[in-house]
């Protein structure tokens, strides 16, 4: 292969990584990038050949000839239509909230020259919601915070914050794929249902000023809240004590549902004061839309995964008075 064939071929794969990029993975695009640069610049004695065949967009006319469909199977990370083996990335398993047996089509949009090789691009449409989505053997450890073990230079995490249950799951490189881990760095951990030890990490999380930390116990009065605009994201049992003791402040307080866009995200935000999203209890696709909306509006959003009723009030109350300093 000469130098332009392998030069087709890196760049190809570095337009699939910045079409994949996203501000989640931004700084693993870059390192990854930058590797390929490297590379590049140490290409220069080789000899100047024939170029090789670039990528070429699928005729719109054949695009719709060429979709198929089936129900995806989740693999340990992103997932795969069964009888057709197309790959479907986990970005995009995230963003459409793919579930196991989800019947999903894939269009052919793109073909490019790859490492030697025809590479088809695909773009992703869930038609139906399968009813049996928790039958995937592939379990998750979701939102778990990274550390590192000195004596065995790993990095770490638990499977679980039960002291009685949790399971210490060291992180070789194998197991972090092409993600760049940090200590602190919140992730999540696939893995088959029988072997927690052998999975691998699929997704590191960006939240902008990390996950809600209780603060010390302040002077904070419950005039505040006065009149403040609260909005809740997520349902379930610790949201529904959250909302009947905020409710005791006279905040006004926005629900909001899943399934908006980001249009609709940031219009309901931008009329907030404060935002409590309970992370564990909305889908992936909802919390990387509203981290999307986050980095372009001013409304503070507290991503909640554990706190007291009373450490999450304060928290709230922290960050309204906040505001009065800006």
């Amino acid at each position: 292969m000469d130098r332009n064939e392998i030069l087709e071929g890196l760049r190809n794969e570095m337009v699939v990584l910045i079409e994949a990029m996203d501000f989640d993975n931004l700084y693993d695009t870059q390192n990854h990038l930058e590797k390929y640069f490297s590379l590049l610049e140490q290409l220069g004695d080789l000899p100047v050949p024939s170029s090789a065949p670039r990528h070429r967009r699928v005729d719109s006319e054949k695009k719709g000839e060429e979709g198929v469909f089936g129900e995806a199977h989740l693999k340990l990370g992103g997932a795969e239509i069964q009888d057709h083996h197309i790959f479907i990335p986990e970005n995009l398993v995230r963003k459409l909230d793919i579930h196991e047996g989800d019947v999903v089509r894939a269009s052919a949009v793109e073909n490019r020259y790859v490492n030697g090789h025809t590479k088809t691009i695909y773009e992703y449409e869930v038609l139906d919601r399968s009813k049996r989505r928790n039958d995937s053997n592939r379990e998750l450890v979701s939102f778990a915070q990274v550390d590192f073990d000195d004596t065995l230079k790993e990095y770490f995490i638990f499977s679980s914050e039960d002291l009685q249950d949790q399971v210490k799951i060291i992180l070789s490189d194998h197991k972090m794929g092409n993600l760049t881990l940090h200590v602190g760095d919140i992730v999540d951990y696939a893995y088959w249902n029988d072997d927690i030890l052998n999975g691998r990490v699929i997704w590191k999380h960006n939240f902008e000023n990390g996950l809600f930390e209780p603060l010390p116990r302040g002077s904070l009065t419950e005039e505040i809240f006065i009149g403040s605009r609260v909005g809740i994201m997520g349902e379930g049992p610790r949201r529904d004590e959250f909302v009947s003791r905020i409710r005791q402040t006279h905040s006004e307080l926005e629900f909001i549902r899943e399934g908006n866009n980001y249009y609709q995200l940031e219009e309901i935000i931008n009329g907030l004061d404060v935002v409590v999203v309970f992370i564990e209890e909305i889908s992936q696709g909802d919390l990387k839309r509203i981290q999307d909306v986050a980095r372009d509006i001013a409304t503070e959003i507290l991503y909640v995964k554990k706190a007291e009723v009373e450490e999450l009030l304060d928290g709230v109350g922290a960050a309204l008075q906040n505001q009065l300093y800006d």
